[in-house]
């Protein structure tokens, strides 16, 4: 009971209409705010133009695209009518920060359905209760084979957020909402008169500030810019709604502030990156109640916070949570919850793909060790002297097959739709390091193929002899400790000399590649250290949990 009472007192001190009252938009923030962002953005295009020649355009393009967000969420808040007091306005402001973002003021007509239908699986406006992820399990599963593949495809991180900003700011907010429009007139009441307008405004202006980009050069800087604006523009609004436990309900069922609280996340950002985000990572705020600025949101959380429990059971996300929530694809109305690809799939079809990848690794190995053979065969393995032969000839294709199986080993374990299954943390250390090693010593070590062959082979074997334990320990510790650690000594005593043999440095030929080689057979060291953590997982005392 009293436990009750205290919540009910807790609740008590808040009142929404005097906080919104409180922090709603003046003439005084939103011109202060417009200012600083103004001022900042005009710094953004001078520094663009003046390194747009210097390796320092790198830090001047990603400076260019946090700026374009932040625009974004100025532009946003003036189609919610929320940056400013006055409408008229916030409607010259939503054209003026439309150019350099790329998207018309008519893009508030899907953006406000959106507030009215989030986790609203059956509303009356037909609308996605989710706009990235609305596709469930059971349709997915009853889709054709091409359609399944075609989904996945599209929906791998690496292609959904890079292919879906582009055709959506580039196509779809051209003439888009026109189309919509004439095909919903019923559900949109702007007139079609102001959409045309709307559009047509957008598309001149942008294409005057594409003339004037390309004549200062700079044109190409702000394209990649602009896109790298869009995919964290869409990162953002992915991890906003689109996470674990979800909150998707029937329309009878639906609220608006349940919206907020239970259908919108609290994305932990990083404290140097919140004035780029402009309070939007406050979402659950700005689903409550949208006419509230982002450059308030901050301060009412934070009192909210204070006086009441209301956020308290709120989805707050950290970076890791929003990596991790980029893979979730389909959505499970049994379980109710977003499902990844990986989820979808039984046991048994897990171990199909572990069976699959290891054949496949197992066929490159084949070729790649053949070839190898030969190469050994005609080129003294410990031979100083670099391989002077034609880019066309069997042991470059040797070398070059060698490093696209490091590149496709490394992305099937990172950035596949199988990551999960065939993830190995050890194993993508051990690739990285070896594509250092083939790139720096492709013209001098032929050797150097044997520290990939040998541990790709004790991957293979820890597969095959997964049952026995003992045989499988001994097979790794012979691979490494005669074979791995005496090589990569052989390698530091040849091309450190300085260091271990000092009169090798006589007998190396090609001396202006000296000190490029001294440089690069460091990563060697890195060889040992990670052969001896190996070997230290190996042995290490396995410690039964009670």
């Amino acid at each position: 009971m009293n436990d009750e009472t205290t919540t009910t007192i807790i609740h008590d001190k808040i009142n929404e209409s005097e906080l919104f009252n409180k922090y709603k938009s003046s003439y005084k923030s939103a011109f202060l705010d417009l200012s600083i962002h103004s001022f900042s953005l005009s710094c953004s295009f001078y520094l663009l133009w003046l390194f747009r020649n210097s390796w320092l355009s790198c830090f001047t393009i990603l400076f260019m695209g946090l700026m374009l967000d932040r625009t974004f969420m100025i532009f946003h808040d003036c189609c919610h009518q929320s940056y400013t007091p006055n409408k008229t306005l916030n409607y010259i402001l939503s054209h003026i920060t439309g150019i350099f973002v790329i998207t018309s003021p008519n893009w508030i007509l899907d953006h406000h359905i959106h507030h009215l239908t989030n986790g609203n699986i059956k509303n009356k406006y037909n609308f996605k209760f989710n706009e990235l992820v609305y596709i469930s399990k059971k349709t997915y599963e009853n889709l054709s084979s091409l359609n399944k593949y075609i989904y996945s495809f599209i929906h791998h991180p690496v292609v959904f957020f890079n292919l879906v900003p582009f055709i959506y700011f580039f196509v779809l907010q051209r003439f888009g909402y026109i189309v919509k429009k004439i095909k919903y007139n019923q559900k949109i009441n702007t007139s079609l008169t102001k959409v045309i307008m709307n559009h047509m405004i957008n598309n001149i202006l942008i294409y005057i500030l594409w003339r004037v980009l390309l004549y200062y050069d700079i044109f190409i800087l702000f394209f990649i810019s602009f896109h790298i604006s869009m995919i964290l523009g869409f990162l953002l609004f992915f991890n906003q709604h689109t996470f674990n436990p979800p909150y998707v309900v029937n329309n009878e069922n639906w609220k608006m502030k349940d919206s907020g609280l239970l259908g919108s996340s609290f994305i932990q950002i990083p404290h140097l990156l919140k004035y780029f985000t402009m309070g939007i990572e406050y979402h659950h705020i700005h689903h409550i109640n949208a006419k509230i600025p982002g450059y308030n949101l901050q301060k009412y959380h934070e009192e909210v916070v204070s006086k009441s429990n209301i956020f308290d059971n709120i989805v707050r996300l950290h970076m890791n949570d929003c990596y991790n929530n980029l893979w979730l694809a389909l959505y499970d109305e049994d379980k109710n919850e977003f499902i990844t690809f990986e989820n979808n799939k039984s046991p048994m079809v897990s171990v199909d793909i572990q069976n699959q990848h290891m054949k496949k690794r197992c066929y490159f190995l084949f070729v790649i060790c053949s070839m190898s053979l030969y190469s050994w065969y005609r080129y003294s393995l410990f031979d100083p002297i670099p391989i002077k032969i034609d880019y066309f000839s069997q042991y470059y294709q040797n070398c070059l097959l060698c490093t696209f199986y490091l590149l496709w080993d490394t992305y099937q374990m990172i950035f596949s739709k199988n990551k999960t299954i065939l993830f190995r943390k050890d194993l993508i250390l051990h690739h990285i390091l070896s594509l250092f090693v083939s790139i720096s010593f492709i013209n001098y070590i032929p050797l150097y193929l044997s520290h990939i062959f040998i541990m790709e082979s004790i991957s293979v074997m820890n597969y095959i002899w997964k049952d026995k334990p003992l045989l499988l320990k001994i097979y790794r510790t012979m691979c490494i400790c005669l074979i791995r650690i005496p090589f990569s000594l052989w390698s530091l005593s040849h091309y450190i000399p300085n260091t271990i043999i000092p009169y090798l440095k006589t007998l190396t030929l090609y001396q202006s590649h000296y000190e490029l080689l001294c440089v690069n057979s460091h990563i060697f060291y890195l060889f040992i250290v990670y052969d001896i953590y190996i070997i230290w997982k190996v042995y290490k005392p396995k410690h039964k949990k009670t």
